[in-house]
C-alpha cells in the first residue's frame, strides 16, 4: 500500500493525517467566527489547519512558532490544504509573545498550548531514554507558555493545553500550576477517553493512553481565565 502522504488526494489538499486524540484538540477548543484565537506551537499545522477549517474560516487565527525551518513548513501544510489567506503565521518564540506582540494582551478569546514535550506518548517507538531531570526541566518550559497565555487572554478566554506526553509533571501538575495563575478548569469530557490521574482532576481533564485506546499517549485540559 502507498503511504498516506504519496497519495493524490492528499496532494491536492483534500485531507490532513492525524491521530484521534489530536483532532478532539480542535473540537475542544470549539473556535467560532470571529473569535482571535492563538496556537502558540502552531507547526507543522495540524491543529492550526482544523481550527481554521471548524471556523469555517472565519475565526483570526494567529499562529507562530519559533523555528523559521517549521514555520514555512506550516505554511506550505495550510497552503496544500487551501487555507491562504485564512490566517497570520509568525517566527515567534512565543514564552515572549506578551512582549513582542502587545496588541494581543488582554484582547485574545482562545489560546492553544501544544508545547514541545518529553514525547513519552508518541509510538510506534523501540527505543527512548529519557529522565526525571528531562521531564523536569520540561515541565517547567511548558509553565512559560501557560504564563504567557494567562498574559494574552481576555478575562474569560479559553486556554487549550495539550501534549503527547504521560508524566503528570507535564500534565496535571502543570494545571495546578495554572490555577495558581488564575486560571480554573473547565470540565471535558471525551467519549471512551479516561480521566485525569489525581482525584482533583479525575472528571475535568482526558487522558488516552496507547495500550487502553489504541491511540498515542495524550493529554488534553479546557482552562478558562477569571480575571
Amino acid at each position: 500500500m502507498p503511504k498516506v502522504r504519496e497519495v493524490r488526494e492528499y496532494e491536492l489538499g483534500l485531507f490532513y493525517d492525524q491521530s484521534l486524540p489530536a483532532q478532539w484538540v480542535g473540537h475542544v477548543l470549539d473556535p467560532r467566527p470571529g473569535e482571535v484565537i492563538v496556537d502558540m506551537n502552531a507547526a507543522p499545522g495540524g491543529k492550526t489547519s482544523h481550527i481554521i477549517q471548524l471556523s469555517n474560516g472565519k475565526a483570526i487565527v494567529h499562529a507562530f512558532d519559533r523555528s523559521e525551518g517549521k514555520v514555512r513548513e506550516l505554511i506550505e501544510t495550510l497552503s496544500r490544504l487551501g487555507m491562504d489567506g485564512l490566517y497570520r503565521v509568525e517566527v515567534r518564540d512565543t514564552r515572549y509573545l506578551n512582549i513582542d506582540r502587545p496588541d494581543l494582551v488582554n484582547s485574545v478569546d482562545k489560546v492553544l498550548i501544544d508545547p514541545p514535550c518529553t514525547d513519552m506518548g508518541v509510538r510506534p517507538r523501540l527505543f527512548d531514554v529519557k529522565t526525571m531531570e528531562t521531564v523536569k526541566s520540561t515541565a517547567e518550559y511548558q509553565r512559560q507558555f501557560i504564563k504567557v497565555a494567562w498574559r494574552l487572554l481576555r478575562p474569560g478566554g479559553i486556554l487549550i493545553y495539550s501534549t503527547c506526553t504521560i508524566p503528570p509533571l507535564e500534565n496535571e501538575d502543570n494545571m495546578a500550576y495554572a490555577e495558581s495563575l488564575g486560571f480554573e478548569i473547565v470540565d471535558i469530557s471525551i467519549p471512551n477517553a479516561s480521566g485525569g490521574l489525581t482525584d482533583r482532576y479525575r472528571k475535568s481533564v482526558v487522558r488516552f493512553y496507547p495500550h487502553v485506546h489504541d491511540t498515542p499517549g495524550f493529554f488534553i485540559a479546557k482552562l478558562r481565565k477569571l480575571y
